[in-house]
């Protein structure tokens, strides 16, 4: 390693993408390819009261119109329960008589070509009674709140809560407290090439393989072989040249198990690309999340107490590491009291983007620490030298 440290390295990946020689999944187009497109909802909570199919089932091209109850029997799509308790809602690769998020898909089309397919997606007539939305978290966990699933109370999916000493009573009797209210905007990573899936399936030797832009293809595989009944060692999933990630393309998601499993079915190779509008819409989103917290100080400036609370969207459907990013944003510092409730709203999934909760726990942690500091006149360096809870 003699020389190389506090070196630039050159890289070496470069020339092939800047010829224009990369390969993404939309480049790659096998024999007898065919395209599928979804047919979305617009609607972020509404029952499906009629669909019809019949003329995009007779439109040129098309192979096949795919709806909900053809493919109920593929599930249930992956969670990992941090919490034992935790509440998880249906997650349905096409939804087959209620919506809870825009853009869920209700009907697939297979064509010859994605010109044919969207054509088709066109032709099919849907009506929906609209029902009531939550798209915020506080709102969706509010008392009187509509529910989304019969069976999850209060919109709830779970509660974490840490206690440490009697933080009321040393918020109570302290001479300084600071208060803050701390709301996270939204966001949505939006790579460069949007998700994309081609599936192959050979009946010959029942071997499927999948290529995905994804940045975990050994989970993808583990799932899809799952949901598919099929042993994990025929199923390979490729992630070929990637055009960005930043933690939104995780998975799985609904797709790649939907492509999976007509690329059986059609014994053709199925492709999907999602517009840029479909993956703004569909793909994880981020943050979102509302934290309360009260730092108490005694007449000297040291910490004596810290509560706070925060209420994390997690979306109308949990993707595999829903709960990562609102479990490590829960505790904002070391502290005597720290919740966290998780709620189901009306929305995109939420998951992993880089970071994990970890940048909203430290922001709550360093504004509550720099107001604590202004309200004794002092620096917030200062604040953090005399008494700062560990991460």
């Amino acid at each position: 390693m003699d020389g190389w440290i506090g070196q630039p390295l050159k890289r070496r990946e470069d020339h092939r993408l800047l010829k224009g020689a990369g390969r993404f999944v939309d480049d790659l187009r096998p024999p007898g390819c065919v395209h599928v497109v979804l047919l979305r909802s617009p609607h972020a909570h509404a029952r499906i009261t009629r669909i019809d199919l019949e003329r995009a089932r007779r439109a040129p091209g098309v192979v096949a119109v795919v709806t909900g109850a053809e493919v109920s029997h593929l599930g249930p799509m992956p969670v990992n329960r941090l919490v034992p308790d935790m509440r998880v809602p249906p997650h349905p690769i096409i939804a087959d008589t209620h919506v809870r998020a825009a853009g869920t898909p209700v009907a697939a089309v297979v064509a010859e070509s994605p010109y044919a397919a969207r054509d088709a997606v066109e032709l099919i007539h849907a009506e929906y009674e609209p029902l009531a939305a939550l798209p915020e978290p506080e709102a969706a966990v509010a008392d009187g709140a509509p529910a989304l699933f019969a069976d999850i109370e209060g919109n709830r999916s779970f509660t974490r809560t840490l206690r440490q000493g009697d933080a009321a009573r040393a918020v109570t009797g302290a001479p300084h407290v600071v208060q803050l209210r701390v709301v996270q905007q939204r966001l949505a990573g939006v790579p460069l090439e949007p998700r994309s899936v081609l599936a192959v399936f050979d009946p010959t030797t029942e071997e499927l393989t999948l290529w995905v832009s994804c940045q975990a293809p050994f989970r993808i595989r583990a799932e899809v072989a799952r949901l598919l009944g099929l042993p994990e060692a025929r199923v390979r999933v490729i992630a070929p040249d990637v055009g960005g990630g930043f933690g939104v393309k995780s998975g799985p998601y609904r797709e790649e198990v939907l492509l999976a499993w007509l690329a059986r079915r059609l014994a053709r190779p199925v492709t999907w690309v999602a517009t840029r509008s479909e993956d703004q819409i569909t793909t994880n989103q981020s943050r979102g999340s509302v934290c309360e917290g009260e730092l108490a100080l005694d007449a000297e400036g040291r910490i004596t107490a810290l509560r706070a609370r925060v209420v994390a969207p997690l979306g109308a459907a949990l993707m595999n590491a829903a709960a990562g990013p609102p479990w490590n944003h829960a505790p904002p510092a070391g502290g005597l009291r720290r919740a966290g409730v998780r709620d189901h709203r009306h929305g995109s999934p939420d998951d992993d983007h880089a970071g994990r909760g970890l940048s909203r726990r430290r922001q709550a942690r360093g504004v509550l620490l720099h107001r604590a500091a202004d309200g004794h006149g002092g620096p917030g360096a200062q604040a953090r030298s005399r008494g700062n809870p560990p991460a």
